[in-house]
């Protein structure tokens, strides 16, 4: 991966806490922020005074500390005692970190809501409304990220930090998809998915290794391994929270070669996620080709329009064919595609504090674009 900046790096580490990757989302009508000031909670308050306009949706901010996005929803649906599918947001936002974003709710009372106690989640700033929130439905993401550890100190490292904050607003970086986007072993399942070849899909799922995980769940993956086939064994010794895999498995214990049915028992969002993370692998090789060659690439799809022949003689020596992302098998993950600037301007680049040798910087970014991309301008 390329940069676009010639400073010397500061190193260092980021999301050390949940406090050093703050993220707040930006709407045309105003911001979600992480605290809850005094006139937000004197609202939410005597925000009872507006039950007489019971609409059928509520807006609120939801603010978490170290949760997942739909791990956040679920908790908050179990609690409200309706379907997960009646909560709605816009984006899904960091897990480690302290994050701020609108969600909407249907059908509930602003009463029950605020009744909601959850461990470091926080619902506030509530409203009624007509209308549901939408993935997509958000302008930016403003982020404050704390880099601890660096290499450098006080009036060296506020120079580097500056002189990178100048260049990345001249020249913009590389608008590379994050590592996050990247799990344990989505693009090698996602590969063999679009080559049809779903048993090799499901063999990874279950027998890839991460690199973090515990002694047990990768003692329970070699089994599977070992004993490929063995259905009833491997369900029966899976470790419990292994829940993907125990959906998988499940399933072959019943109808032990439709490996479709079993990959099928994933969460379609969870599919979908799959996939495209293949588009974004394929468009993270494309800028390393082409750089500044052209001001936008494709997010290959079967509807992708490809306008330049280098790309398409690229695509071609990787073996890769738009219609491939037309999955006949599984219709609903076929990807449409799209097009991706290949640089992008982060706005409000703010160095907000040093201190020692670690720095605070602030800036926003537009949605779909990834905050640890602009922070590897400044570590290097």
């Amino acid at each position: 991966m390329a940069y676009t900046t010639t400073t010397e790096g500061t190193k260092g580490d980021i999301k050390l806490a949940p406090e050093d990757f703050i993220v707040e989302e930006v709407r045309d009508n105003g911001v979600s922020s992480v605290n809850y000031s005094f006139n937000e909670k004197i609202r939410d308050i005597f925000s009872k005074v507006t039950e007489k306009n019971i609409k059928k949706y509520i807006e609120c901010d939801l603010v978490k500390k170290n949760w997942e996005t739909p791990k956040s929803i679920k908790f908050i649906a179990k609690k409200l005692g309706i379907s997960e599918k009646r909560i709605r947001y816009a984006g899904l936002k960091d897990k480690k970190a302290i994050t701020s974003q609108r969600i909407s709710i249907e059908r509930k009372m602003i009463r029950d809501v605020k009744k909601v106690r959850i461990k470091d989640l926080i619902l506030k700033n509530f409203k009624y409304t007509d209308e549901r929130l939408s993935i997509g439905g958000l302008k930016d993401n403003r982020f404050i990220i704390t880099v601890r550890n660096c290499s450098q100190k006080n009036k060296n490292l506020k120079k580097t930090v500056s002189e990178t904050a100048k260049q990345i607003e001249e020249h913009g970086i590389y608008n590379y998809f994050g590592e996050q986007r990247f799990s344990r072993a989505n693009i090698e399942i996602a590969e063999s998915i679009i080559k049809g070849d779903y048993e090799k899909a499901v063999k990874i799922l279950l027998t890839l290794k991460g690199e973090r995980e515990s002694p047990d769940l990768i003692e329970a993956r070699n089994r599977i391994d070992e004993n490929w086939g063995e259905w009833k064994s491997a369900f029966k010794e899976l470790p419990k929270r292994m829940w993907i895999e125990s959906a998988v498995l499940n399933h072959l214990v019943k109808y032990p070669n439709d490996f479709i049915g079993a990959f099928r028992k994933i969460r379609k969002s969870t599919r979908k996620i799959i996939i495209n993370a293949y588009q974004s692998y394929l468009f993270n090789m494309m800028i390393d080709e082409f750089k500044d060659e052209f001001e936008s690439l494709p997010l290959i799809g079967y509807d992708s329009e490809v306008k330049e022949k280098r790309v398409d003689e690229f695509l071609k020596s990787k073996d890769i064919s738009r219609e491939m992302f037309r999955i006949k098998s599984m219709p609903e993950m076929n990807c449409r595609g799209t097009e991706r600037k290949v640089k992008i301007y982060p706005e409000n680049i703010e160095l907000k504090k040093v201190k020692g040798n670690n720095y605070t910087v602030a800036f926003s970014l537009s949605k779909g674009c990834y905050a640890t991309v602009v922070m590897r301008e400044f570590i290097k």
